[in-house]
């Protein structure tokens, strides 16, 4: 594997990452505050992954049935192209800062909904 590879598979798992830390802070909130938009933005950070199960699903659906002969005419044909790879980046800047903000809201709403100790000091 080569560097540029390991660096796309990396940004792919940090992109995973950070959206499952992101169901993490909106269901905490969710538990502190009991208000239901922090279940709508789970959702959306749980998207990435409902998109991946239903690719995995479309593609295993899809599997196409070869036969002997075209996959003779086509290893052939493999082996006179010249093999061209691109790498596509997808760096989660965005998706970063708004896991960041929500950790700052749902810290506050956790932090205001605690409950208070009421301590008797006077006896």
């Amino acid at each position: 594997m080569d560097t540029m590879t390991v660096v796309s598979i990396i940004l792919r798992i940090l992109w995973y990452l950070i959206f499952g830390y992101g169901v993490f802070v909106c269901v905490s909130a969710y538990r502190a505050s009991k208000k239901r938009a922090w279940l709508l933005i789970a959702l959306f950070c749980l998207s990435p992954f409902i998109i991946f199960a239903l690719n995995k699903t479309k593609n295993a659906m899809r599997a196409p049935i070869r036969t002997r002969q075209p996959i003779r005419a086509h290893k052939a044909y493999i082996a006179q192209a010249m093999i061209v790879r691109h790498i596509i980046y997808k760096l989660p800047i965005l998706q970063i800062c708004l896991v960041v903000g929500l950790s700052i809201l749902a810290e506050e709403e956790i932090k205001r909904n605690k409950p208070r100790c009421i301590c008797d000091t006077a006896s």
